[in-house]
């Protein structure tokens, strides 16, 4: 009860306080909730990149059928699916966008796990992908023509020398944003057409790399040193490589991970700073109360009592400043995310942490004034005044 009567007493000087606290778990809360927020958004955004596939990669040669059915056969692999990057344009209406044509074949949504919207899915049985088709996804479809079903529709591509007629015979969900977020640059407009027709257009085997996945993770390795030892003894002028692109997903999250906790560690020296001024207020209250506390000791009331008054003391103004500060944090990041300036993430555990820690040192800076008045002279204390 001393302890409270002391806060309402001191009026401004609480009030201090309690508003520097307040400030400080408001900071943190907000800056950290804005560091987990980007993080979250990123590990959304990698998320769409939904593969457990890994890159086969040549150096030196292309990949032919012949080592395409031998890496669609080797055991172990559950599918195999060749792809050849082109960059080129594209002409629909009146528009021509720049874009990135990608060959693949129908093992596509089995490698990805790529979300059909409408029209065909690659992969079932008697589905066909030949020719002069095409799939796009949905961020094209919607900049195009104001809405995702657009199957039917034809477009013209054109890469290297040639310009041909292509007709939209499915549209996914895009992955675009997570692949944009891994590798750190812009895409252009994506469109997916079959890579024989790119072989065939040039006259020449042009298959950069062959995505794989395993039926048994837990056997990967083994499955891959023998994919390894097989292409390199079936062609022995190629030097094999792999890329797991799901590790450098997990490394990326990490990362982003990694850099939230840093930003509210950083962002915790506010909560310091705001401790520190409120243990300058305690020695400041300490010094004004000399003759009360001397006149406490006179009654009885022994040094363990006068500590803990004012740790308590300093604890309350602790713990008012933290609910303030959450309040103000919460209702900041709300208020940041509904403008739309930037996404935020309200981390239950970074908040909880955040109110302990004023807690903690509320405890800890009001020690040295608490101190300090329980070791005060009674006689010395009285005659202060």
């Amino acid at each position: 009860m001393l302890a409270v009567k002391n806060i309402v007493n001191s009026r401004i000087k609480g009030f201090l306080s309690i508003l520097s606290v307040c400030i400080g778990i408001a900071s943190i809360s907000l800056i950290s909730g804005i560091g987990w927020g980007a993080a979250t958004q990123i590990n959304d955004e990698l998320s769409k990149i939904n593969t457990n596939a890994t890159i086969v990669q040549s150096n030196g040669v292309s990949f032919n059928e012949d080592d395409i059915e031998l890496i669609k056969n080797t055991e172990g692999i559950k599918g195999a699916m060749p792809f050849i990057f082109e960059f080129g344009s594209l002409y629909a209406k009146t528009q021509k966008i720049e874009a990135l044509v990608v060959g693949i074949d129908k093992d596509f949504h089995d490698i990805f796990d790529i979300k059909t919207l409408h029209g065909v899915k690659l992969g079932e049985e008697e589905t066909e992908f030949s020719g002069n088709q095409v799939i796009v996804d949905d961020i094209l479809a919607e900049s195009l023509y104001y809405r995702t079903n657009i199957v039917g529709k034809k477009i013209q591509i054109g890469y290297g020398q040639s310009v041909e007629e292509y007709e939209i015979v499915s549209v996914i969900e895009s992955p675009k944003e997570g692949i944009e977020t891994l590798i750190g640059q812009s895409l252009p407009a994506v469109v997916y057409i079959p890579y024989r027709t790119i072989n065939e257009d040039y006259g020449e085997e042009k298959v950069a790399g062959v995505a794989v996945t395993c039926f048994d993770n837990d056997e990967y390795t083994q499955v891959t040193d023998l994919l390894l030892r097989r292409l390199s003894f079936n062609n022995s002028n190629g030097k094999y490589q792999l890329d797991n692109i799901s590790n450098y997903a997990e490394m990326a999250a990490e990362i982003t991970d990694m850099v939230a906790i840093m930003i509210s560690c950083i962002a915790g020296i506010s909560v310091l700073v705001g401790g520190i001024g409120m243990m300058s207020s305690m020695i400041s209250n300490v010094e004004s109360r000399k003759t009360e506390i001397g006149i406490y000791m006179a009654l009885g009331i022994n040094e363990k009592d006068i500590l803990r008054m004012y740790i308590y003391e300093s604890i309350i103004l602790s713990t008012a400043g933290g609910i303030l500060g959450v309040m103000l944090g919460i209702s900041g990041m709300v208020l940041v995310k509904e403008t739309g300036l930037l996404n935020t993430d309200i981390n239950i555990i970074a908040v909880a942490i955040c109110f302990v820690s004023a807690v903690l040192c509320g405890a800890l800076f009001g020690y040295i004034p608490a101190k300090k008045a329980a070791t005060m002279d009674p006689i010395s204390a009285i005659r202060w005044e």
